[in-house]
């Protein structure tokens, strides 16, 4: 009979040596709170919808047999993996596997895939996982380091959606963590002072941040997508809290990279 997933709908295009996609909240198996693509297993959704969600993904690339996607720990560990089962708590993964996906979930924190091609011609991917936490501890430059290190000289990026500082209040005690521990450049793009007075007077700009610290690294961002909090195509865990309470409970999308 064969396998049937469902349909995701998502944003897709090329790298150089690489495939990319973003997907959406439309078109997979998930229902109530995580309608429709959930491809998260960790946020309480039924496990065969995420399965079923997760094999579209593969579907949707050709080429590769298996995603290994990201187990966030809002840190600055890089994890080279050559199989999925390699994956642990790390918040990037790099491979030169040409049949291995990589996947990094968001639902506000930033998502970013890299190409990176070596001086011998040959290409190898990274995916990040990057919210506040992930600048502070400098994700993107722990990265691009470890591609580096194993023979990068040219990197090309897409990053996907992430929540703007107009979307995101916080207390000034997390902004002053940023301004300490991130480059004047980085810090200016994320740290956001608000004029609202009803709001808190400060916010981060995650994906300003996250695009900053790139260009900062040498990659070259050939794409990038929006706020998750104002575009309803994507999960956001910050809208469902405004609008359900502190107890909300979403979904999470995904940069998914491919070698070509």
């Amino acid at each position: 009979m064969g396998r049937h997933f469902p349909d995701l709908r998502v944003d897709r295009g090329e790298l150089a040596g690489a495939q990319w996609c973003v997907t959406t909240r439309f078109g997979g198996a998930s229902t109530g709170a995580f309608a429709e693509s959930n491809l998260a297993e960790h946020v309480g959704d039924d496990p065969s919808s995420v399965a079923a969600n997760r094999g579209s993904v593969i579907e949707a690339f050709s080429g590769i047999t298996d995603v290994a996607f990201v187990q966030a720990e809002h840190g600055a560990r890089v994890l080279p993996v050559a199989t999925a089962a390699q994956v642990g708590a790390a918040d990037a993964l790099v491979t030169d596997v040409p049949t291995l996906g990589l996947a990094a979930l968001g639902a506000d924190c930033a998502v970013v895939g890299v190409s990176a091609q070596r001086a011998n011609g040959e290409y190898e991917i990274a995916v990040v996982h990057c919210g506040w936490k992930g600048l502070v501890a400098d994700i993107v430059g722990a990265t691009i380091g470890v591609l580096r290190q194993r023979g990068a000289v040219r990197m090309t990026a897409v990053q996907g959606p992430a929540i703007c500082g107009a979307c995101y209040p916080v207390p000034v005690e997390r902004c002053e963590q940023i301004t300490d521990a991130c480059s004047s450049v980085v810090a200016r793009s994320a740290v956001l002072r608000r004029s609202s007075e009803t709001q808190s007077s400060w916010g981060i700009d995650i994906g300003a941040g996250v695009h900053a610290a790139l260009v900062e690294n040498g990659v070259e961002v050939v794409k990038r997508f929006g706020c998750t909090a104002q575009d309803r195509r994507w999960y956001s865990l910050r809208r469902a809290v405004q609008q359900d309470g502190p107890s909300a409970r979403t979904g999470r999308h995904a940069l998914v990279m491919a070698r070509l």
